[in-house]
């Protein structure tokens, strides 16, 4: 029963033609080398460190490891950390 709901909500959000990371609320993580990561829709800061950035998102965590990380952006739906990116890494 809980799969035909869920195909029921796919196939009406196709129609609607609402983006999947709004319609599930899922994090959008972008990319710009090493040096920079932009985070969409993250809940909250988990711990904030030079050397360690770890977001809560929806379905887990997101930790960023590198040197001298800092947040250059911070707004409720997005934020921007640049710095020296080592790893990136989702913990459940």
């Amino acid at each position: 029963m809980m799969k035909k709901m869920n195909n029921i909500g796919s196939s009406w959000l196709g129609r609607m033609q609402i983006p999947p990371d709004l319609a599930y609320q899922e994090s959008v993580i972008t990319f710009w080398g090493k040096r920079e990561v932009s985070i969409e829709n993250y809940r909250h800061i988990l711990e904030y460190r030079c050397g360690r950035i770890v977001l809560l998102l929806k379905n887990g965590k997101l930790c960023i490891n590198g040197t001298n990380l800092i947040i250059t952006k911070y707004s409720q739906e997005e934020m921007k950390i640049s710095g020296q990116i080592h790893e990136i890494t989702f913990e459940s």
